[in-house]
Parts: structure tokens; sequence; C-alpha cells
């Protein structure tokens, strides 16, 4: 799982002594860096838990104060009262990542998850499995793209009625098997199976499924 990953690359790294700030130390932080700053309209204590919201958004999105400065030039529909909350939401975060020094928001922890994989051996020519989701974040796809990149096999098990489905039921299973394939592509060949419920203890995820639940591995 994602959460496990962390466990499994930092180990004897730099990464490993990372201080994290969890959601009541977040606040505490926010509002140090509202105080500092010269701001109107999200100066007041009643706007530190949707800044706080937002912050935890945008950092598990893996998205950067000059990403989100760009978004905002570049929307001609952001004008206004709105324009300015955003501005003031960019200076409050650059100010409370200042504050931070070397510690890191627990929303980050996947953007810190890509860098050490992009740095580590674990996944060189191993065989991946994926199983069990139907949908993942932008930070996920970006972590199971540079795994996939890393990686000499990959299995893939998605329940969906058809490739290039468009049922709606099946929408979010059709995108994220869409971006895995895309992933997959640069690699080489890739081949599909179908199994339907009654044969799917055939297939290779099926066994291993399987064995995971009988404990035979």
């Amino acid at each position: 799982t994602f959460n496990r990953l962390q466990y499994l690359l930092f180990k004897n790294t730099k990464y490993n002594n990372i201080s994290y700030v969890d959601d009541i130390l977040r606040k505490m932080y926010i509002k140090k860096a509202i105080s500092n700053l010269d701001i109107t309209l999200l100066k007041k204590d009643k706007n530190i838990s949707e800044i706080d919201k937002m912050i935890v958004r945008l950092k598990e999105q893996g998205i950067k104060n000059d990403e989100l400065k760009q978004k905002i030039t570049n929307n001609e529909n952001i004008h206004g009262i709105l324009k300015i909350k955003l501005e003031e939401l960019i200076q409050i975060i650059e100010e409370y990542d200042k504050l931070l020094e070397d510690k890191k928001d627990k929303a980050e922890e996947l953007s810190i998850v890509l860098d050490a994989i992009k740095e580590s051996t674990v996944f060189e020519d191993a065989k991946l499995y994926i199983t069990g989701f139907t949908n993942f974040t932008l930070m996920q796809f970006k972590v199971l793209e540079e795994i996939i990149r890393k990686c000499k096999d990959i299995d893939v098990e998605i329940t969906i009625d058809d490739l290039g489905s468009k049922n709606i039921i099946f929408k979010e299973a059709s995108t994220t098997l869409n971006n895995i394939i895309g992933y997959m592509s640069a690699k080489g060949n890739i081949s599909f199976e179908k199994f339907e419920e009654d044969n799917y203890h055939k297939s290779m995820l099926g066994k291993l499924n399987n064995a995971l639940a009988s404990k035979d591995i």
C-alpha cells in the first residue's frame, strides 16, 4: 500500500529522520504565518480551518506555489475578491513553509516518497502487482508512474466491463486503466487477458490473491 512505501524506501537513507508537522501543529504554524503577514481578507482566526484544508489539498496533490500562481495568472475568470484571497493564500503558504524550516508537512509524504523512489534501487528489475484499486489521487499516479518506469514486469488487475468502457459505473476504473497503460507503453509490449468471475482464479493475480488469503506466501 502507499502508506507502507515510506517504510520500504526510507530505511538507512536521508529521508529516515524527517520530522513531520501533523494536523494540530499545522494550524499553529498557519496562525503564526498569518500574524507575520500584512494581509486583510484572510487575517482572522476563523479562516484558519479553511486555510488548513487548502494547504492539505495542495500538498497532497504535489501542487507547488509557483504552479498555483501560474493558474491564477492564466485564469481570466479569477478576479476581484477571489483573486485577492488566493494571492493572500499563496503568501500564507510561503510564510508557512519558511516557518517549517527543515520540517515537512504530513500531507507532503507522497511527494517525499516520489523523490525517494527516484533515488532508490528498490524497484529496479522488480515485478509489480497492482490489484484491489479502482482509482488513485494525482500524487499517487505520479508515484505509480515512477515505480512502473523502474520495474521489469507489471501485472494489473482492474474490474471493468470492457476495454474502452463508456459505462459511468466504471468511469474511475477506466481512467485508472488508461493511465496505467500509458505508463506501461514506454516499456514495450502490453498484453491483455479478460477473466470472468468464474475463472478469475486462473489469472496470475487471482493465484496471488488466493495465496495471500491462504498465507501460502
